[in-house]
């Protein structure tokens, strides 16, 4: 479905009622997502994009691997973070594509493109996969993990199974739609969770293998939307993303956050389930999303601190005590937030220098009060979520120790050549003149 006809039609048809199980009963509570009330700014996000070696802005797809490295797939192949920088993964033959799917599997990492294929990653190693007559997977719409082992990849020809041993399998020739999300959960049994235009339970055998002869469980009167990701948390609740509402289905239950005549639908991209209960939501055209184990919905977009609100990839790394979330975006590259953590800055946020040796706090000429820091390699001062110089060009090399503003209004500064004074826009340097000694000092009072 086209963007234009999800707004139309959601403004057209307005609520519509969340349709049951076949020959199930299932109650159904709907909450507009324009109810919701401004969300609290964001803290702690650092957007990693070309000035730490991201290839490209436009970020797919997120995953961790077995040794806590990031990857990121973007419009110019697969990239890892060290926790400094960006590496390029190189694939088979300088192969370069859309990398449009990650998933961690055991030790390795799986790459699904859309031209080039599946690829399985091992310590930086891309090798690609392939199906039994030895073709490449074409269009890889979507991965999930397999408690058989192995994982599920929906293909252009059909939905498959691979095995780290024994290559890629055909389990079911393609349907009509596009599949959009895959899960494989022990609610109500082993089976595999099919998203597209409709979403199917697909029973498993013994060995993990679909059944064949099982009638798939279905959602009738699906409304039209397309499902574009699936979630379980540990509650054993389900959770649906479209690209017009989020859904959950917990204790026989469905309950639905969907909007109502608002101009950007709730298109979600990606679930994951929180720590603490929940689950956080990428939405395309409006931000992060986060909803909560007592039903409440919080949406973060640009007003709240996101550089964009195109989201379409989310990693969740860490604890309820201690959560990183790693958002995938339209065109900022890969965006971190660490909510209630230390935030670190450095070169790359515009310090002189990592080397530390001066923090504080003062109200400087312009009338501005800000936070400051010295380095090694000079001082800055906080304006505006930007380190701007402290001192004019001819002392901006200067290592700052300590700032002091007098009764009458002069800002002082403690410097490892002497002490600065500032009135107003007149400086004098102490201990820098002909003759006289340079004095380091290091404390003001």
């Amino acid at each position: 479905m086209e963007r234009g006809d999800a707004q139309s039609r959601a403004g057209r048809d307005g609520w519509r009622r969340w349709p049951g199980w076949r020959d199930t009963l299932v109650a159904a509570v709907l909450v507009p997502i324009t109810a919701v009330s401004a969300a609290p700014p964001l803290t702690g996000i650092r957007s990693l994009a070309a000035a730490e070696g991201l290839p490209q802005r436009t970020v797919f797809a997120l995953a961790e691997d077995a040794r806590g490295y990031v990857y990121a797939g973007t419009q110019d192949g697969l990239s890892r973070w060290d926790g400094r920088s960006f590496t390029a993964v190189e694939f088979p033959a300088g192969t370069r594509d859309w990398v449009v799917r990650l998933l961690r599997d055991g030790d390795g990492l799986w790459a699904g493109t859309p031209r080039s294929g599946l690829y399985r990653v091992e310590n930086d190693s891309a090798q690609e996969w392939h199906d039994a007559a030895g073709a490449r997977l074409l269009n890889i719409q979507a991965l999930a993990a397999s408690i058989h082992g192995g994982i599920w990849v929906a293909a252009q020809h059909g939905l498959y199974r691979c095995g780290v041993e024994r290559g890629c399998r055909l389990q079911a020739p393609k349907g009509p739609s596009t599949i959009g999300a895959l899960l494989e959960s022990t609610l109500g049994g082993a089976a595999l969770w099919v998203g597209g235009a409709t979403l199917e339970r697909k029973a498993l055998a013994d060995d993990g293998s679909l059944r064949t002869n099982a009638v798939p469980d279905l959602i009738a009167g699906w409304p039209g939307s397309q499902v574009q990701a699936l979630a379980e948390d540990a509650a054993g609740a389900l959770w649906v993303g479209s690209d017009l509402a989020i859904a959950r289905h917990h204790d026989g239950e469905w309950r639905v956050w969907r909007a109502e005549g608002v101009e950007t639908p709730t298109d979600v991209r990606a679930l994951v389930p929180a720590p603490a209960g929940g689950v956080h939501a990428a939405l395309w055209g409006v931000g992060l999303a986060q909803v909560d184990n007592d039903g409440g919905l919080s949406v973060h977009g640009v007003a709240a601190g996101l550089p964009e609100p195109f989201l379409q990839a989310l990693l969740l790394r860490g604890d309820a005590a201690q959560p990183q979330l790693w958002l995938g975006s339209g065109a900022t590259g890969v965006l971190r937030l660490e909510p209630g953590r230390w935030r670190s800055f450095d070169e790359h946020d515009g310090l002189p220098s990592r080397v530390v040796i001066g923090v504080g706090q003062a109200r400087f000429g312009d009338g501005i009060e800000a936070q400051w820091v010295g380095t090694l390699g000079g001082a800055v001062r906080r304006v505006a979520d930007h380190w701007l110089p402290l001192l004019p060009d001819r002392y901006r090399d200067r290592a700052v120790y300590d700032v002091l503003t007098d009764p009458a209004g002069r800002i002082w500064y403690a410097t490892q050549l002497g002490v600065l004074m500032q009135e107003g826009e007149r400086w004098q340097a102490f201990g820098f003149g002909a003759g006289q000694a340079a004095l380091s000092t290091s404390h003001l009072a």
